[in-house]
């Protein structure tokens, strides 16, 4: 067991008695029995030697990395990420078709290219009129970004998001405000949270 990497993990999924104690044997199988659980994974995994210190599903990790699971699909396939350490793996009994889980070590794709590489230019407000309401396909357009993956950080973080009216529009700028702000997002609003910390 890497204490390092279960620490890493446990920040990511919250588990604040693990990152207290990422050198625990016992809170880590605690942890790991827990994350299989809530995944809606078969707990027969935890004695699977091919399950990795810091797992994570291919959604969960599109998630952190506020991508779609199609891009980081994709990332696989052209040989971006690494392939997983288990594959399909079995869902817990009563979880209903949940699809097939794909359970990556979170160290590694965090040290491959598709993590590492520099993230996109903040989209430029300036290309829209004050007060110019747009849907998510025009913004994408205009701004050179991937619809899908817009829409996708509007539901995760539908909390900050901007408000939407009847016809699905946002105001344009509030929206370019958002995207630059996402977390891994090398915009202002990252900036600013980095020199919060």
């Amino acid at each position: 067991m890497n204490p390092d990497r279960v620490a890493r993990w446990a920040a990511l999924i919250g588990d604040t008695e693990l990152a207290a104690h990422p050198d625990d044997p016992a809170a880590h199988r605690r942890a790991v029995i827990a994350w299989l659980e809530k995944t809606g994974l078969s707990p027969d995994l935890v004695n699977d030697p091919n399950l990795p210190d810091d797992p994570v599903t291919r959604a969960q990790w599109a998630a952190h990395r506020d991508v779609t699971p199609e891009r980081v699909s994709q990332w696989q396939r052209d040989g971006t990420i690494p392939p997983p350490a288990i594959r399909h793996a079995p869902a817990r009994a009563g979880a209903g078709p949940r699809g097939n889980f794909h359970i990556h070590s979170l160290a590694v794709l965090e040290a491959s290219p598709a993590a590492i590489r520099p993230g996109p230019t903040p989209p430029d407000p300036g290309v829209f009129s004050p007060g110019e309401r747009v849907g998510v396909s025009e913004f994408a357009r205009r701004t050179g970004r991937d619809r899908s993956t817009i829409a996708h950080a509007l539901r995760t973080h539908a909390d900050r998001a901007p408000q939407r009216d009847d016809r699905k529009h946002y105001d344009a700028r509030e929206l370019a405000a958002f995207v630059a702000g996402l977390p891994g997002r090398r915009g202002p609003g990252r900036r600013k949270r980095e020199a919060d910390e």
